[in-house]
């Protein structure tokens, strides 16, 4: 990484030093996107270098919080740049040794929230030190004459003098319920520090990072259902007076889709989970990737339409219902089909009503189609 040849003299002075920070954070931000080889990329590498640079948040950040005008920050500066492009090349190169989409994409997100957490600390305790240094005089000398020029142009006109005075009260008031640069360095490190622990806690594996977000994804999926099911039963014990029986079965089916949707994202995180048991060759591991790749995007899509078309049962936008219902039946025909081509998800047991995983695809795509069916014919 470029960064990683970027040292401070321990006499810099404080401002340079957290100016060229924020543009180094900001390189490392954009450089993680970039695959690395030829680093060591153990687990336990990850754990460490979390742990260790954990610790020198809270350094850095008692560092800012009590040191009078941030004097010698070179040293310590240097030691947090070091750390943290250690632990860039790290997650660089996991991404390269495990890579697929789902895990790639957690490790990016994980270290530009980190990237971008630092920069906002390290831009706070820059303007900190800068106003308390002085150095803003030329800057607030400008914006004096800028006002001036201002109430000049102003003079003679009422209604602007009366804009300006309301402008300037709702500015004071906001000022005075600011957060100040001590309390907002405080809040920053607090999320810096959670940003860099969950760097531990990344998946290890292109199947384990699936797994947590289809794990996150079928949860989205089975909360709607649960919201759309009360709807349903509604409709059967007496309790939805003054809805059409057109309503009562459109909803009805609206839950029997969704339902559908969820059995689906539910069989591909069992499946998920089921592949990472197993040892795979070359070519076997190339289409699981791609399964992986497909499942995370189905279940995506199913979730979206799923959101929509139940907003739309609440909302009575009925033509919100029937758009969403098609695609959310092409979506569901889609996984199913992609269930179907595993060949691990043959060795998954029946269901409990005693269908076998071929005949369990086969029922869900047609289910679907059937469903669907009924919410487009309720009128």
């Amino acid at each position: 990484a470029s960064a990683s040849m970027v040292e401070f003299p321990a006499d810099i002075a404080p401002s340079r030093c957290l100016v060229a920070l924020e543009k180094i954070f900001l390189e490392l931000e954009s450089e993680l996107k970039i695959p690395l080889d030829n680093v060591s990329a153990s687990d336990n590498e990850i754990i460490k270098l979390s742990k260790r640079n954990s610790h020198l948040v809270l350094k850095l950040s008692i560092f800012l919080l009590k040191t009078p005008g941030l004097k010698d920050i070179g040293p310590l500066a240097n030691e947090v740049l070091m750390a943290i492009t250690h632990l860039n090349c790290v997650l660089r190169a996991k991404m390269l040794k495990d890579g697929g989409t789902n895990l790639n994409k957690s490790y990016v997100n994980v270290g530009e929230n980190i990237y971008k957490t630092y920069r906002s600390l390290v831009s706070t305790a820059r303007k900190h030190f800068l106003e308390e240094k002085g150095e803003k005089k030329a800057e607030e000398s400008t914006t004096m004459e800028k006002k001036k020029t201002e109430k000049k142009q102003s003079i003679g006109s009422p209604s602007t003098d009366a804009a300006r005075r309301l402008v300037e009260a709702l500015r004071g008031s906001l000022g005075n319920k600011s957060e100040s640069a001590e309390d907002k360095i405080k809040r920053l490190t607090g999320s810096l520090s959670d940003a860099i622990d969950s760097v531990a806690k990344l998946p290890m594996s292109e199947g384990e990072a699936t797994a947590q977000k289809l794990g996150f994804l079928t949860q989205l999926i089975q909360d709607a259902r649960e919201e759309i099911k009360e709807e349903s039963d509604k409709t059967k014990n007496g309790n939805a007076e003054g809805m059409s029986s057109a309503d009562k079965k459109r909803i009805q089916n609206v839950y029997r889709l969704v339902q559908t949707g969820y059995a689906v994202s539910r069989r591909m995180l069992l499946l998920t989970r089921h592949l990472q048991l197993n040892k795979l060759n070359q070519q076997e591991a190339k289409g699981v990737m791609k399964f992986y790749e497909d499942a995370v995007e189905s279940s995506e899509k199913m979730s979206l339409h799923i959101d929509e078309m139940c907003a739309g049962v609440f909302e009575q936008e009925i033509k919100e219902v029937r758009s969403h219902a098609l695609k959310l039946r092409d979506v569901i025909i889609s996984g199913a089909q992609s269930l179907g081509k595993q060949k691990a998800f043959e060795s998954l047991p029946p269901t409990k009503d005693g269908k076998s995983p071929k005949g369990w695809v086969e029922y869900a795509q047609k289910a679907a189609k059937a469903f669907t069916k009924s919410i487009l014919s309720a009128i």
